[in-house]
């Protein structure tokens, strides 16, 4: 849901949280029983019904209608999982119907209404032997599935069968001629690059004769999936997106075979760690948001003419700690600017002007890092590490033109 936000902290015995995005003002707050950790979270397409996915040991999928003002009609609906999930998500249209994704495997799930209260069934997604799935999204035309090989499937979405369903009847011969549709026009092809060029060649490869294609750069698994009305997005274990073009195909199933995904642009973001959620949006819905385990959260945009992906010139929206901050400590001669140190194993130089708080220049080590002390009479920075390594860091900063601050990456050595 484009207003709401659900939250779910760490700890014991957490809680979910619904927030109004405009003003960040607290909804509701829901007390599922749960142990340690929730996996996965989805609304609805309406924002009346929110799914809640537990962690082990609970194992379990609850379906809240949120908005009731008991907690005995807020609980719709409980199942166990019989493995982790990592996904949970609606159908866009029926917010009877749901699917799960995790462990290696793909679940639809269907509420049903009964006299009293409401049941809900499972059943397996049969997918083609050697797919493991990763990850899913809703698509115009059906559900998108991830495979950890790198394989984007398209699965029917009234039966989860994958797309087309006679693809066992396609000749061998039109089955070569969709592999050659991904091949970019000549007269197109003729003005690019040769970097450009270099990346065409990685195209795609349409697989076994279903609506299934090779979409990570490097064949690693497939971590996040979105998609618009023209197109779809795919991150990998690399920091690398492919955007991918539906839009012939969209609301035509007739077309299909004739019009498969093909790659139109792709981006490498620079993340350290890969991606783990994304989103489109923008006034033409062709702004990507991505978010990775590394803490940061960057901004792109499809050029869809050119065929070329432009990163936010202004650099990431957000980079956080990936996890617990555990110490920080005053810059020891630049005013308004802190040092920061935390379980993600990095140290982390912050500018604050404004009411603005900017990550300027980061560096990873290879443990977390519990302490950290500054000098007021050296630029110099000491961390500690929960490995018992203690680091003496420089901590030269020079002013820029315009008032930044450089990103020279901060060095280090033992002492």
């Amino acid at each position: 849901m484009g207003h709401l936000s659900p939250s779910t902290p760490q700890g014991p015995n957490p809680a979910v949280s619904v927030y109004r995005l405009s003003d960040l003002t607290c909804l509701a707050t829901l007390n599922p029983p749960v142990t340690l950790a929730f996996s996965a979270l989805a609304f609805s397409a309406d924002g009346l019904r929110l799914a809640v996915c537990t962690d082990e040991p609970d194992l379990t999928l609850t379906i809240y209608a949120w908005q009731q003002s008991n907690d005995r009609n807020q609980l719709l609906v409980q199942a166990s999982l019989a493995k982790p999930v990592q996904h949970v998500s609606f159908q866009p249209y029926n917010a009877d119907a749901l699917v799960t994704t995790g462990s290696g495997q793909t679940i639809s799930w269907t509420i049903d209404k009964l006299r009293k209260g409401h049941d809900i069934t499972s059943a397996a997604v049969e997918l083609p032997e050697g797919f493991e799935p990763t990850c899913h999204t809703w698509c115009p035309h059906g559900l998108y599935v991830g495979g950890a090989g790198g394989e984007l499937l398209s699965l029917d979405p009234a039966t989860y069968k994958p797309m087309p369903a006679e693809a066992e009847a396609v000749p061998a011969a039109q089955q070569q001629q969709l592999s050659e549709s991904f091949d970019l026009p000549p007269s197109e092809e003729h003005h690019m690059e040769a970097e450009d060029q270099a990346k065409v060649s990685e195209r795609p490869q349409f697989l076994s004769g279903l609506l299934m294609i090779a979409a990570t750069d490097v064949g690693s698994p497939v971590t996040a999936i979105c998609v618009s009305r023209d197109h779809v997005a795919v991150a990998g274990g690399t920091s690398t997106v492919r955007w991918f073009s539906h839009a012939r195909q969209g609301y035509h199933r007739s077309s299909i075979l004739t019009n498969p995904l093909h790659l139109i642009a792709q981006h490498d973001f620079g993340c350290v760690a890969s991606p783990v959620g994304m989103d489109i949006g923008g006034d033409g819905f062709n702004m990507l948001v991505l978010g990775s385990l590394d803490g940061s959260i960057r901004l792109s945009e499809l050029d869809p003419l050119h065929r070329e992906v432009r990163p936010w010139a202004h650099g990431p929206l957000a980079e956080a700690h990936a996890g617990e901050v555990a110490a920080i400590a005053p810059h020891p001669s630049l005013d308004g600017a802190v040092l920061s140190c935390g379980s993600d194993g990095t140290l982390r130089l912050w500018f604050l002007s404004g009411g603005h708080c900017r990550c300027q220049s980061k560096r990873t080590f290879s443990s977390a890092q519990t302490a950290i002390a500054t000098c007021a009479n050296r630029e110099l920075v000491a961390v500690g590490s929960e490995t018992g390594v203690l680091r003496q860091v420089p901590c030269r900063v020079t002013l820029l033109q315009g008032g930044g601050l450089s990103k020279t990456p901060v060095t280090s050595h033992l002492t």
